[in-house]
């Protein structure tokens, strides 16, 4: 676990430095002794992942992860098809949307699609929220067999973030049956005080993800079944793209 988030520490701080990086100065912000540090850029760069440049030998990543990543997001089994979908979402609705798994206790945000008006709800691909006080987290959670969506609300730790947020098993196990019955799951002001998600279990291939629609509150008050129904429509357009009905 250690040498994994070393791993991703290193390229966090490149892009947090926005250019090379003297040796000494990437131990220091990965909080590293120089030793241990060498031995990872030594590593790195001959797997052909760093390279050196400038007179003070100082570093920076090559594009091989780039690449790779390129590679991976080619084969990614959410497709571009998908993509196109929730980017018309956006388009059409003028907010925020993310597409999310289910990780253990949390929700993984695989895509974010920012809302283009200037007050809106912002996210990072790669952000985990915890599964109680999030939308998509309920709508994930929900696909659950019961006795493990009991056992999973009864292991979560439940803190108040607002005067809204959910603070027992009975009354987040509630909300969900009530979700469960109208088609799709709400935070009103759980997490953020300002801001209302509206989510939509969806599956893809086989795999359940969540996407939610997420504004702020002034622009989301009174139209947030509005907003429900077009993520609904949305979502039910991606699973039919995605396994078409087969022929007569």
């Amino acid at each position: 676990m250690k040498a994994a988030e070393q791993v991703l520490d290193l390229y966090v701080r490149f892009a947090e430095a926005q250019g090379p990086l003297a040796p000494a100065e990437l131990a220091r912000r990965l909080e590293m002794a120089p030793s241990t540090c060498f031995n990872l850029i030594r590593t790195f760069e001959q797997r052909g992942f760093l390279y050196t440049t400038g007179a003070r030998r100082s570093l920076y990543p090559t594009r091989r992860m780039l690449a790779l990543a390129q590679e991976i997001a080619r084969h990614d089994p959410v497709g571009t098809d998908l993509l196109r979908a929730l980017e018309a979402l956006r388009d059409e609705t003028g907010e925020t949307i993310v597409l999310a798994s289910l990780s253990r206790d949390r929700v993984v945000y695989l895509e974010v699609l920012e809302s283009p008006h200037r007050i809106r709800y912002s996210a990072r691909i790669g952000e985990t929220r915890p599964a109680q006080v999030n939308s998509m987290g309920k709508a994930l959670v929900s696909r659950l067999p019961l006795p493990e969506r009991e056992a999973l609300a009864a292991g979560f730790r439940y803190e108040r973030l607002t005067d809204r947020t959910i603070l027992t098993a009975a009354d987040y196990l509630a909300d969900i049956a009530r979700a469960l019955d109208r088609g799709w799951f709400l935070n009103d002001g759980e997490s953020y005080p300002d801001v209302i998600a509206v989510a939509v279990p969806v599956v893809v291939h086989g795999a359940a993800f969540a996407v939610t629609l997420a504004g702020p509150r002034h622009r989301m008050e009174g139209r947030i079944e509005e907003r429900a129904a077009q993520v609904q429509a949305a979502c039910k357009a991606i699973e039919t793209a995605a396994d078409p009905p087969a022929a007569p």
